[in-house]
Formats: structure tokens, sequence, C-alpha cells
């Protein structure tokens, strides 16, 4: 038996009214499973979702860690060594100020030099390094009113009248 075209289009078998039912449970039942597959994507875009915060993350360049962690390291290893040389020069400054400037047998450990241009003796003491200088000019380093350095005087080393008497004693 051969079906007909009539015979196998079932629409034509439903009136308007079941059409419309069956559209809009269709609809219906479509807008709660997309309602439900949202709901449940919900935080996931959330995640995505571009903030200032994470927009100033991207745009930062790439820091690589390794290099990181050596600069770190160069940092402290240099703050180290600027606090090694701060206790090393106070050290010496106290040692200095300490030293009498005699050797073992109570002579004097002050040895005299002659050759500054100033032709003006000066001393040092070979006990503790200490350069014994009179008063003299130097200059400091350059500024922007100064480019090649500002001179001052420099009042004497505290023992230069030591070595005024080793040189009185020549």
């Amino acid at each position: 038996m051969a079906a007909s075209d009539h015979d196998n289009n079932r629409s034509s078998a439903l009136s308007p009214e079941m059409l419309a039912t069956i559209n809009s449970t269709t609809k219906a039942a479509v807008e709660s499973a997309v309602a439900a597959v949202l709901l449940g994507l919900k935080p996931v875009f959330e995640g995505m979702q571009l903030t200032p915060d994470k927009l100033r993350e991207a745009n930062r360049p790439f820091e690589d860690p390794a290099k990181v962690k050596l600069a770190e390291r160069n940092l402290r290893e240099s703050l180290k060594s600027k606090a090694d040389e701060a206790e090393l020069r106070r050290t010496t400054e106290a040692r200095r100020a300490a030293c009498p400037h005699l050797d073992a047998n109570g002579r004097s450990s002050i040895d005299l030099v002659h050759n500054q241009p100033d032709h003006q003796p000066r001393g040092i003491c070979v006990t503790c390094g200490d350069w014994i200088f009179p008063k003299e000019w130097r200059i400091g380093p350059p500024d922007a009113e100064n480019p090649r350095g500002r001179a001052f005087l420099v009042e004497p080393h505290r023992d230069y009248k030591i070595v005024m008497q080793l040189e009185g004693r020549q």
C-alpha cells in the first residue's frame, strides 16, 4: 500500500490549538534548559570578567623569577656590604682615635712625609695608618654651581702638633 503525501504529513492532523500548545511547551522547556546551563556557567563567566586589576596584571611585563631572585640577592648583598663598610669605618676611626702613635718601645710611630706640592710636612702613623695633615685646601665634588668642584679649607688633624715636633727635631 503506497502512502500518499497527505498520510505522511502529520502536521495536517494537528489542530492549530495543539500546535500552539506544543510550541509553547517546547519554548518553555528550552528556556528552562538554557537558564539552567547559564546558571551553572555563571561562576565561570564571573571569573572571566575584565576588571581593572586584571587589566593591570595582564599589561604588566613578564618578570623571570630567576632574575627577580638574582636582583633581590644582589640588593641584599649590596646592603650587607654597605653595612660592613660602615662598621669597618667606625672600627677604624675608633682604633685611630685610641692610638697613642707610639711603638712598643715608647718611641713615636709617626713617619714624616715631605713629598707634597705645598712643601708642608705630613705624617703617617705606621701603627694605625692614620694620615696626619696640616690645615689645607681641598676640592669637593662638582655640583650645578661649581662644575669643577668647590674648594674648601680643612682644619689640621688633631695630632698635627706631633708632626711639627718631629719635624723640629730633624
